[in-house]
């Protein structure tokens, strides 16, 4: 694990993650259109069949109306999906790229960390209970929850932690810093 005391400063952290970018301006536009794309077509998608007059009681009666429910609600999972695993390829590609110069192809990124999406998923599972809960006993305790578990994708792709473990070690490295970490939240 890393020590906070050993972190770089800022401005070190800004010009790598420029020269990264610069450097793998292709591959960074490729994964945002990933995390982009699927929500979009599934937009697209709702406004063409439902259209801009959205009426649940009109498209009960529907015949199709438990497919459709069904079929958008596969659609948005796999979507997540998508988005999850372009996500998670962000942060291991710029992680590599910034700590070891890793030179690769974005499809050989994009596998590599597909074996991590269940626990990602599962992680931003728990990490959304936590905050959720947090956010029922008041607003404030909720806010400090979701700044101080903020990190638990960096802690999963950096750490390889899993589970609790990697919300924990999020909640260890916000600690005492969590006033800046939401300022630049």
């Amino acid at each position: 694990m890393t020590d906070r005391k050993n972190l770089a400063g800022t401005a070190d952290l800004f010009a790598a993650s420029y020269t990264t970018f610069k450097n793998n301006l292709k591959t960074y536009v490729l994964l945002g259109l990933l995390v982009a794309l699927p929500y979009t077509l599934l937009s697209f998608l709702g406004q063409y069949y439902f259209g801009s007059n959205f009426n649940i009681e009109e498209l009960k009666k529907d015949p199709n109306f438990v497919k459709l429910v069904v079929g958008y609600g596969v659609a948005n999972l796999l979507a997540m999906i998508v988005t999850s695993l372009a996500s998670l390829a962000t942060i291991y590609f710029t992680h590599k790229q910034v700590s070891e110069n890793y030179q690769t192809s974005l499809l050989n990124v994009l596998m590599t960390v597909f074996d991590k999406l269940p626990a990602f998923i599962w992680l931003s599972v728990l990490a959304t209970a936590w905050m959720f809960g947090g956010l029922l006993l008041f607003i404030i305790p909720g806010v400090i929850l979701m700044v101080r578990l903020s990190l638990w994708a960096y802690v999963l792709v950096v750490e390889e932690l899993l589970g609790l473990d990697a919300l924990v070690r999020s909640r260890s490295l916000v600690k005492g810093y969590t006033t800046e970490a939401f300022v630049s939240w």
